[in-house]
């Protein structure tokens, strides 16, 4: 009898699979995982590129926004659609830069912090925070 269970193997596939599954069903989370990723850093180039052309051109129309304006605006674009992006999430930071590199502009930076959402808490990955950063020129004396 004990022979006989051993040359049987009808069950070996289920098992096979049983023991892989696991790894594969991991694998394609990760792999959705960094295509979320793909598409939401893609997204905040796409609203930082937006509130720069924005700022611009509020600029050249003579209103001259707070830095605090601008942040506004760029949240406001990263949860709205397109984006649509978790407003929990999404912190927008403008500072003057430092020095002036070109006379009569004025250089800010807009940086766009994201939390993004995790589909792979369960496999020990941490959080994922995404930014991305991008400068603004504008004319100064408006």
């Amino acid at each position: 009898m004990i022979k006989s269970l051993c040359r049987r193997n009808e069950g070996a596939a289920a098992v096979e699979f049983a023991l892989v599954a696991p790894l594969l069903i991991t694998m394609v989370l990760g792999v959705v995982q960094a295509g979320m990723w793909m598409g939401t850093y893609n997204s905040m180039r796409s609203i930082a590129n937006e509130t720069g052309r924005w700022t611009t051109v509020e600029y050249q129309k003579g209103i001259r926004r707070a830095n605090i304006d601008i942040a506004v605006e760029a949240r406001r674009r990263a949860t709205t659609a397109p984006y649509s992006l978790d407003g929990s999430g999404v912190v927008a930071y403008v500072s003057d830069a430092s020095t002036q590199s070109i006379s009569g502009v004025t250089e800010k930076t807009l940086k766009i912090v994201y939390d993004m959402p995790n589909i792979m808490q369960f496999a020990g990955m941490g959080d994922f925070r995404i930014s991305y950063s991008r400068p603004i020129f504008v004319k100064s004396g408006v």
